[in-house]
C-alpha cells in the first residue's frame, strides 16, 4: 500500500514475523509460592503502589529507576549491577520482577537481560494474580 512521505510515495511490502515464545522467562503464581526461598522478588511498581501492599519479602525498585531519559533508554549494565547491589541482591537466587500485570516488570526483565546478568524471570500476572491465587 502506498505511504506518503513528503513529495514522494513509497510502497510498503507486507512483512511476516516469526514468533519465538520463551516460556522459561515467565513464572507462575504456583512457582512463586513453591520456590519463594530460592527467589528474590523485585516489585517494580510505584512507591504508592508498594505502600498499599506487596509480595512477602519483596524488594522495591521502581521501574523508572531502570531508564535514563524520556525515551526510556535502559540504564547501562554497570548501573544495573550497582542498583541491584545497593539493594543487596546477589547472583545466588533467581531474580523475579513483578508489577501489577507484567508490563513494567517485563521492561525490568529486559534491562536485566541486556545487562548480561544471570537469568531472571517475569511474574507476568503480578499483584493481580497474587491477589487472586487459589485459597485467598
Amino acid at each position: 500500500y502506498p505511504l506518503a512521505t513528503g513529495d514522494r510515495q513509497e510502497t510498503a511490502s507486507p512483512v511476516n514475523y516469526k514468533i519465538h515464545l520463551r516460556p522459561e522467562v515467565y513464572i507462575t503464581t504456583q512457582e512463586v509460592e513453591g520456590q519463594k526461598s530460592d527467589l528474590v522478588l523485585i516489585d517494580t511498581r510505584s512507591t504508592f503502589e508498594w505502600l498499599k501492599g506487596h509480595l512477602p519479602e519483596a524488594v522495591h525498585i521502581n521501574w523508572k529507576d531502570l531508564y535514563t531519559d524520556d525515551v526510556r533508554r535502559p540504564i547501562a549494565p554497570d548501573q544495573m549491577r550497582k542498583l541491584l547491589s545497593r539493594h543487596k541482591i546477589g547472583n545466588k537466587k533467581t531474580v523475579v520482577y513483578y508489577c501489577t500485570g507484567g508490563i513494567r516488570s517485563g521492561y525490568a526483565w529486559l534491562v536485566h537481560a541486556l545487562s548480561g546478568l544471570p537469568t531472571a524471570r517475569n511474574y507476568e500476572g503480578g499483584m493481580e494474580a497474587w491477589k487472586h491465587r487459589s485459597g485467598q
